[in-house]
């Protein structure tokens, strides 16, 4: 019974105890949030590529549509926390620094915004979408950290992987791949460096995946008019 009393009072002392922390302002250490921020594509007349005409009236065909399937991140970077290498390769999450959303939300909105934007495709469409279409893009992020094991030479890594998948008469197969290694320097070992640096790195991704397909897009052009 006296075990049975005690309980009984502690749980009155810590119920009274979270009435005062909410009632006085107290609180636990607040959480900051990260958006991911690439900006907007520069489009020059000399860098849009040539489309070709719709088939059918008000239509788009197949053959201009790009489903962008969602961005996979691997683990350890996928989850919310901002993630950091130390000293001895050691990787940190820092759970009071977290995007504002999945990861792989904000990097599949960027990418998807990006290719709709300045894409050599006619049309990009989220890879929810029944949108009929022949190519579909695969990106896997790899790595997404920042390297803080020298603090006086912080620098932000992001690599990925990129699959073009080409399903042309239903003979599915990989049309292009490429691997993306992107580290660039940061002012300090801090997390909104990290975060303004994943933007550039980012941007830099995604100009460099318009180049590529591009350029590979237009060998597909031309091999299809013959």
């Amino acid at each position: 019974m006296n075990g049975i009393l005690l309980r009984l009072r502690l749980l009155v002392v810590t119920l009274a105890f979270g009435q005062l922390v909410s009632c006085s302002g107290m609180s636990a250490p607040n959480k900051s949030l990260y958006a991911l921020d690439a900006g907007r594509p520069i489009i020059s007349a000399e860098a849009v590529p040539a489309r070709e005409e719709s088939s059918g009236p008000g239509g788009v065909s197949p053959d201009q549509v790009l489903q962008v399937r969602r961005v996979n991140i691997a683990p350890p970077f996928g989850g919310s926390s901002l993630v950091y290498r130390t000293r001895g390769g050691r990787y940190v999450k820092d759970y009071y620094n977290e995007w504002v959303a999945p990861p792989e939300e904000l990097l599949s909105t960027e990418l998807v915004d990006w290719l709709s934007t300045s894409g050599p495709f006619k049309t990009a469409v989220d890879g929810r979408s029944a949108a009929p279409h022949r190519f579909a893009l695969e990106t896997s992020v790899t790595s997404l950290y920042g390297d803080f094991q020298d603090p006086a030479k912080p620098k932000l890594v992001l690599d990925a992987r990129v699959y073009l998948l080409d399903d042309v008469g239903g003979n599915r197969h990989i049309a292009y791949q490429n691997r993306y290694a992107i580290a660039l320097p940061l002012d300090r070992a801090s997390a909104d460096q990290l975060v303004l640096g994943a933007g550039r790195a980012y941007r830099q991704l995604l100009e460099t995946i318009t180049r590529d397909l591009s350029a590979h897009r237009e060998t597909v052009v031309a091999a299809d008019a013959r």
